[in-house]
C-alpha cells in the first residue's frame, strides 16, 4: 500500500477529468466526491472508480458539462433528468434544491433520473445535515441484463436481477452528522472490486458463483456470480421497494429495464426538523446518541458507536496517515494519466 495526501490526490483526479473534457468546476466536484470516499474509508466508492468514470466518458455513456433538465416542478416534488451527466456534479444540484425547498416549506422530494454514478450517498446526506436538514436517499441502477451494474440476486434466486440499491439517512447530530449509508445487499460491487485489487478474499455469505454456490473469491462475482441480499428476505424486500422508489418513481426505470443503460436514478426526501418539534428535536437527538454510546460494551475494550462515527474517525486518521491505495489501483491511475497526458503524483508510479 502507498499513502497519498488528500489534497494532492484531489488535484490529480481533477486534472484527469479536466483532460477528459470536464470544465474546471465539474472536474473538481467529481474529484472531491471520489477522494472524500477514500478519506472516509469507503475505498469502494473512491478513486478506484476513476478509470470506470473515464471509460464511460470516453464511450459516451456519460457526458461532461450537462445541466439536469427540469421535467416537472410541483409543490413538494421536483423531478430532474440528468441527461447522462456525471452524477457527482448533478447531485450537488439535487441537494442544493432539496435544502432550499425544505427550508421554504418544511419538506421536499427531489428525484433525478438518467445520471451517472452518484458516488457515496453519505456525501449528500452530510451536506444536508451540515445545513440543518434531515434527508433520506435511495438509488437504483437501470440496465436490464447489463452485467456491469446488475449484480444482486433476489432472495431465493441465483442469477442477477437487481442493482445494489443503497439507502442513506442523514440527521444533524450533536458532534457531527449522524449518517446511515448502506447497500441493501450483502456487499457492494465496489467493495468486491476493492478486495479483488488488494488480493483479498471476501467474508462468507456475501456472494455466490455463477452456479449458485457460496464463494469468497471476488473474481467469481465478475465471472457471472451474484451478490446475495442483505438480511435474506427482509433485505430483498427493502431493495425491491428501493428499486421502485428510485427507478419507477423517477421514470428512470427499474433494474429490469435497459431504458438508460448503466444510469443511476435517485429519489431524495429533505425535511426541516425545525418545522416539527422545534424546541426539542436537537436535544432529543443528542440524548439518544449519548444513551446509546453509554451502553456497556459487549466485550472488554469495546464501545458502542453511532452511525457515521466510524467514517469520521477514519477521515481523521487518514488525514494524518494519508489515503492508502493498492498497487492495482495505483497502476490504473497511472495508465489513465498517461493516456490523457496528465502528470501523475510523483509517488504514484514510483517503485
Amino acid at each position: 500500500m502507498k499513502h497519498f495526501d488528500r489534497d494532492d490526490m484531489t488535484g490529480f483526479v481533477a486534472a484527469l477529468f479536466g483532460a477528459a473534457g470536464c470544465n474546471a468546476a465539474e472536474a473538481r466536484l467529481v474529484a472531491l466526491g471520489l477522494v472524500e470516499a477514500n478519506a472516509m474509508g469507503h475505498d469502494s466508492h473512491g478513486v478506484l472508480r476513476v478509470p470506470i468514470y473515464l471509460a464511460h466518458l470516453d464511450a459516451g455513456i456519460v457526458v461532461a458539462g450537462v445541466t439536469p433538465e427540469v421535467i416537472s416542478d410541483a409543490p413538494g416534488f421536483l423531478l430532474l433528468d440528468g441527461k447522462q451527466g456525471l452524477g457527482q456534479s448533478a447531485c450537488e444540484i439535487v441537494v442544493a434544491e432539496g435544502i432550499a425547498r425544505a427550508r421554504a416549506s418544511g419538506c421536499a422530494t427531489v428525484a433525478i433520473r438518467n445520471v451517472g454514478h452518484v458516488g457515496r450517498l453519505g456525501r449528500w446526506a452530510e451536506q444536508a445535515a451540515a445545513a440543518g436538514i434531515v434527508s433520506l436517499h435511495v438509488v437504483n441502477t437501470s440496465g436490464g441484463a447489463e452485467a456491469e451494474v446488475i449484480l444482486a440476486a433476489p432472495y431465493g434466486g441465483r442469477d442477477r436481477r437487481m442493482s445494489i440499491n443503497p439507502l442513506c439517512i442523514g440527521f444533524p447530530g450533536p458532534d457531527g452528522p449522524l449518517i446511515m449509508d448502506a447497500t441493501i445487499a450483502a456487499t457492494a460491487g465496489g467493495k468486491v472490486l476493492a478486495a479483488l485489487n488488494r488480493g483479498d478474499t471476501l467474508p462468507e455469505g456475501q456472494i455466490i458463483d455463477r452456479h449458485g454456490n457460496p464463494s469468497t473469491v471476488p473474481q467469481d462475482l465478475f465471472d457471472g456470480g451474484a451478490v446475495l441480499p442483505f438480511g435474506d428476505h427482509r433485505g430483498y424486500a427493502l431493495a425491491f421497494m428501493i428499486d421502485l422508489l428510485a427507478g419507477a418513481l423517477s421514470g428512470g426505470g427499474c433494474s429490469s429495464q435497459p431504458r438508460h443503460s448503466k444510469m443511476n436514478n435517485m429519489t431524495s426526501i429533505f425535511l426541516d426538523p425545525a418545522r416539527g418539534a422545534a424546541q426539542s428535536w436537537a436535544s432529543d437527538v443528542a440524548a439518544y446518541a449519548a444513551w446509546m454510546k453509554a451502553a456497556p460494551p459487549l466485550r472488554d475494550g469495546g464501545e458502542v458507536l453511532v452511525p457515521g462515527e466510524v467514517e469520521a474517525r477514519t477521515a481523521r486518521q487518514r488525514g494524518v496517515e494519508g489515503l492508502p491505495l493498492d498497487a492495482v489501483t495505483c497502476a490504473a491511475l497511472v495508465a489513465c494519466a498517461q493516456k490523457l497526458g496528465v502528470l501523475p503524483i510523483a509517488s504514484l508510479a514510483a517503485g
